[in-house]
């Protein structure tokens, strides 16, 4: 079973508890990929917002860079904090809108279960139920995703209560 992993940069401890429960249930046989996403989409909006004010549309080449640096060094920091969680697990960086590349990366890596959280904790969490309690990321990775995706809501407990 091959389980990806997508990280938000607040995630990590919930992703490992929830696979620290599957773990049981496939043994050897489980391998994980911790995926993050550079989006792009910030990048764009900044330059839109700055043609408004009539100033050119691009950050001039030097600043454009130390912000794309900036972003792989954050990124290179949310993917060693995942592995903190989940030893052993493949990391994998991809850079363009969160949630093509999701679910472009499932499909190229192969994974037979997608595991993200319904929305981030970050965005003030949303309701529990209803259209809103699924984050625009989340939405997208259910509808287009071609291998089963876990939701995850809120914080999990690793430990088990027993049967008697």
């Amino acid at each position: 079973m091959r389980v990806l992993c997508c990280l938000d940069g607040v995630n990590a401890e919930v992703l490992g508890q929830a696979l620290a429960r599957l773990w049981p249930l496939a043994g050897d046989q489980l391998r994980v990929g911790l995926l993050y996403v550079i989006d792009t989409r910030p990048l764009g909006e900044l330059e839109r917002r700055r043609e408004r004010f009539l100033r050119p549309p691009h950050l001039p080449p030097v600043r454009q860079e130390q912000l794309r640096q900036a972003e792989r060094e954050a990124a290179q920091e949310i993917l060693q904090e995942g592995a903190r969680y989940v030893g052993g697990a493949e990391l994998l960086q991809r850079e363009g809108r969160a949630e093509e590349e999701i679910v472009r990366c499932a499909r190229e890596w192969g994974a037979s279960l997608i595991m993200l959280c319904a929305r981030s904790p970050r965005n003030g969490g949303g309701p529990e139920q209803g259209p809103a309690s699924v984050g625009r990321v989340a939405r997208f990775v259910l509808d287009h995703a071609g291998c089963p995706v876990l939701l995850l809501r809120g914080r999990f407990s690793v430990e088990t209560t027993g049967a008697s």
